[in-house]
Parts: C-alpha cells; structure tokens; sequence
C-alpha cells in the first residue's frame, strides 16, 4: 500500500505534534479541554471518560508503526504522548471550525468547515493536499461505492 493512503491521517499526526510541541503544553495543558487536571492527573469527577477524550491507542499504534522499520519498537509513551496530541489537534480544529458553523448559523460541520479552520489555525500547507483527498473522497462518493483507498489513490 502506497504512502499516500495515510496523508490524511500522517499529516493530521504531524500537526498535532507540531502545534503540541510548539506551543510548549504538557499533560497539564489538557485540563482546558477535559484532558488533565493542572497537575497532570486525569480527572477526579465529572470528568470524561479516557475513551470518550482520546481516539483509540491501536489506531494511534498502528499508524505510527507504518512509520517506522518492520523491526522497529515504539515506546508505550510515546503512544500515549501522540494519543493525546492527536485529540487535542482534532478538537483544536474541530472547535475553530464549529464556531464558524455557529456564526453562520449552521448545525453541520463538512470539510470545507475543517480545512477553513486549518488555514486560519496556520497549517495552511496542509490544505491543498486534504482538498485533493477531499474531492477524490466524494468523487467515490457520489458513485456510491464503497469508498477504499485503492479507488481514491491509485
């Protein structure tokens, strides 16, 4: 399966990281969200639950050892640090691009919505590759064939 399958998704890592990183949060920083409490414990009560806050860990693994050497070993902590910058970047996004459906008075979220958010939040060099995905993604759509990766990338 060629690299280009998990753009999407590699490129959604890539930024979470960046922005995680780059903007110097820690496990605490997640308290705004749900995540953490400022010292870096989940939750105590009324909190949600860890999978309701965080995609999957085998998603997160599986992608992740896609990256890396078929004898290559990833650190259970580093799962977990990307798990969380993963969710934090989808709900970063996905918070800018619901209060822009809101402002206009709308109660779905689509992908021009979530690409919108993107370019504002800055990762604008990610927005040309997903608008292709996008298009390819509701070409097979619009088919209605069962959408796979092999229809949309080969």
């Amino acid at each position: 399966m060629c690299r280009i399958c998990y753009m999407p998704v590699l490129l959604s890592i890539a930024s979470a990281r960046a922005f995680f990183f780059h903007k110097g949060f820690g496990r605490g920083a997640m308290a705004e969200g749900g995540g953490y409490d400022e010292d870096g414990s989940p939750p105590r009560s009324g909190g949600v639950r860890e999978q309701d806050r965080f995609l999957p860990i085998a998603n997160i693994s599986r992608i992740m050892k896609k990256a890396v050497p078929a004898n290559g070993k990833i650190a259970k902590d580093a799962k977990e640090t990307l798990q969380e910058c993963v969710s934090e970047f989808i709900s970063f996004v996905t918070s800018e691009a619901s209060d822009k459906c809101q402002k206009e008075k709308r109660k779905t979220i689509n992908g021009e919505d979530l690409l919108w958010a993107m370019a504002t939040l800055g990762f604008e060099e990610y927005v040309d590759p997903l608008k292709i995905y996008l298009h390819k993604y509701r070409e097979v759509e619009v088919c209605h064939l069962p959408f796979s990766k092999s229809h949309v990338y080969h």
